[in-house]
Parts: C-alpha cells; structure tokens; sequence
C-alpha cells in the first residue's frame, strides 16, 4: 500500500494523541498507518511493547465488533489475539478485572466467523473459559465449533460446568418483557436460551452449583 505524505501520518509519540496515536489511526479505520505501523516497530525496537499495546488493544475492539476485515489487517499487522489486556475504552485501562482478549471479547460477540479469523488452538487456549464466554451469546453454532474443538463444559473444580451455569443464570433475561408485565416468559424468547442448555447438556455438561 502506498504511503501518504509524511504531515498526516501519525506521529509515535504525541501528548495531544495521549501517546496512542496508532490506536487512534486504527480506531478510525485509516489503513494508511498500517504500515507505516510495522515500519516504525521495527526501526524502534525499544518502543515493540507500548506499540504492541496498542495493535492488540485495537484487535479487542474490532474482534467484538466481529470487523473481518479489520480482524485480518491488524492481524497481518502483527495484533496478538490471546494478549490479555484493556479494549479502546480508556476508562477501564487500569482496571485489570475488566481486561479481556480479542479470543474472549469475539466469542461474547457470538460472531463464529470473527473467531474463525482469530485461529483459535486447542494446545494453546483454553477452550473452556472461550465456551464461557460464547455462552452470553445467541450463536449454538459457536458453542457447536468450540466443542468440536475440543471445550470441556464440565471445568469447575466440582466437577461442574461453569458454561451451563451462566447460561441458567442469562435464561430469564431472554425475555426482558417478563420483568414488565410480570407474565410467564414465551418459548418462542427462550428458544435460543434453550437451545444452547440442550447443547451443553448433549456434551455432557453437569449442573452442580457452588453453593449447595
């Protein structure tokens, strides 16, 4: 790809870009920065970790965004998927128990194509806790992929799944109207709900909760 004149590029290090100014470029779609991205990492190797952070905190933001082709961009850029740390959104940037990866945030999405892209590997991820995550979801498909994989639902100490746990506890929220009008939930709201228990349950998954 070609590069543009030097006065819109973005420069490595800005007070005005709070020192994300690739971040920034890649927020905003501007492929031009892309290489010249790779171009200045490897020319400053001292700078490889902050520049790193911010290729991989983008990777979290497309990856829930299910963005393929951005996904395929940042990752020919060098973006790490399985890099845990904070997404674009600087209010929780130092908040470690908001941290996530690009893996987690595209099975919360759902999105089984987004995750495709992300390679996931049995012998390096761990498949039980991308389960987990599918499981707030809509996409049987996705859970369907993760099992085929090789996800174990039952991962919990006790010998329980904490994928079906979560999927019991989203249950009632399939169906918002019923905290309105106080009516029974429909089987039409719950079908996908349902269908995501009846899957875990196929594999083998085990109910048994932490409190008894």
């Amino acid at each position: 790809m070609g590069s543009p004149p030097d006065a819109v590029l973005p420069r490595p290090w800005c007070r005005r870009c709070d020192r994300k100014p690739f971040a920034m470029a890649f927020r905003e779609k501007v492929q031009f920065a892309l290489r010249p991205f790779v171009d200045h990492r490897k020319a400053h190797p001292e700078l490889a970790d902050a520049l790193q952070s911010q290729v991989d905190r983008c990777l979290r933001y497309f990856a829930y965004q299910a963005d393929l082709k951005w996904i395929s961009l940042l990752m020919w850029a060098g973006a790490n998927p399985r890099s845990t740390g904070p997404d674009l959104d600087d209010r929780y940037e130092n908040d470690p128990e908001c941290y996530t990866t690009a893996l987690l945030e595209a099975c919360s999405k759902g999105s089984l194509d987004a995750v495709k892209k992300l390679k996931p590997d049995p012998t390096r991820d761990n498949l039980s806790d991308l389960l987990r995550a599918a499981e707030l979801s809509d996409s049987k498909e996705l859970i369907d992929y993760l099992l085929t994989l090789g996800a174990q639902p039952n991962g919990k100490p006790n010998g329980g799944s904490s994928a079906l746990d979560r999927c019991l506890w989203h249950l009632p929220w399939e169906d918002r109207n019923t905290f309105l009008s106080k009516q029974l939930a429909s089987k039409y709201a719950l079908q996908g709900g349902l269908a995501r228990i009846e899957r875990l349950l196929e594999a083998g998954a085990k109910w048994r909760p932490d409190d008894a």
